[in-house]
C-alpha cells in the first residue's frame, strides 16, 4: 500500500478524490485509496495497493487544432515518454489524456512533468506577521 498523504504529504498538497464522501462507511485505514496529487497537467493517484498511476491531460498545452493533428501530437508525446521512461506503462490513451503506470521511485519526475506546485511552507516570521494581522483585524 502506498499512502500518498503519509509518504508525500510534507512535500505536496494531497487532495481527496471527488468520489469520496463523508457518508462512505469505509474504514479509516482505507482512506489512502482516495488520495491524489494534482498538477497543472495531470493527477497522480493510487492504482491498486502497490502501484501509482498518472492521468496526463494536455489539452491546455495545445493550440486549437484539428482532431487529426491532436491525435498525432498525442501519439508522439506518449511514444516519447515511453522511450525516455522505460518503466512507465501506457494503460489508457485518448485524444486529450492518457494514463501511465509508473514505479514509486519516479514520483518526483512525474510530479515535475505534470507541474505539481510544492506545498507552501511559511517561516516563523511570516507566521508572526499573519498572527499580528489577525489580531489587528479582531480589534
Amino acid at each position: 500500500m502506498i499512502d500518498l498523504k503519509k509518504e508525500y504529504g510534507n512535500r505536496f498538497k494531497i487532495y481527496r478524490d471527488e468520489s469520496y464522501t463523508k457518508d462512505d462507511t469505509e474504514e479509516r485505514n482505507k482512506l489512502w485509496q482516495y488520495h491524489e496529487i494534482r498538477g497543472k497537467y495531470g493527477i497522480i493517484y493510487n492504482y491498486g495497493a502497490d502501484q501509482l498511476a498518472v492521468l496526463i491531460t494536455h489539452e491546455s498545452k495545445l493550440p486549437r487544432r484539428s482532431n487529426k493533428s491532436v491525435a498525432k501530437f498525442t501519439r508522439r508525446l506518449y511514444k516519447g515518454l515511453q522511450r525516455k521512461f522505460t518503466t512507465w506503462k501506457l494503460i489508457q490513451e485518448a485524444e486529450y489524456e492518457g494514463t501511465f503506470l509508473f514505479p514509486e521511485k519516479d514520483i518526483l519526475t512525474v510530479a515535475n512533468f505534470i507541474e505539481v506546485k510544492p506545498k507552501v511552507r511559511l517561516t516563523k516570521e511570516h507566521l508572526a506577521a499573519l498572527q499580528k494581522g489577525r489580531e489587528a483585524r479582531v480589534k
